[in-house]
Order: C-alpha cells, then structure tokens, then sequence
C-alpha cells in the first residue's frame, strides 16, 4: 500500500499546480466541482475539463490498463 501511495503522490507532482489543486479540492477535501468553481472563481466547464484531464493523465502515469490517450 505504501508503493501505491507512493507512486501516486509522484505522479501527482507531475501534474501542472492547478489541475493538481483541483484534483486535490475534489478528492482529498471532498469539495464537488460547483463548490470547487466558487471558491477558486473559474468557470464550472473550466473545472471540470481540467479535473477530467488531470485523471486521465494520472491513470497514464500510473499504468492503468484502458487508459486513454489525451487529445
């Protein structure tokens, strides 16, 4: 378990700082994305785009099997 844990705090580093915040607002404090685009101003598509890109990229850092390719 500590691997995995591992493994997912450095992919997370290689994250851009706000995909990373989001990712971090949505699953570590719980915060759903309305709440999300209220407390940082950003466009509720903005937040939504970023945190679904943000996990895409995380399943491929993380060599999940079926992860997709970013456009």
């Amino acid at each position: 378990l500590a691997r995995g844990q591992a493994g997912l705090h450095q992919a997370l580093q290689q994250l851009a700082a706000q995909p990373r915040q989001l990712v971090a607002l949505a699953f570590l404090r719980g915060l759903s994305h309305e709440e999300i685009a209220s407390q940082t101003a950003l466009p509720l598509g903005t937040v939504k785009s970023q945190i679904r890109r943000a996990l895409i990229t995380l399943r491929q850092l993380l060599g999940e099997p079926g992860a997709r390719a970013t456009a």
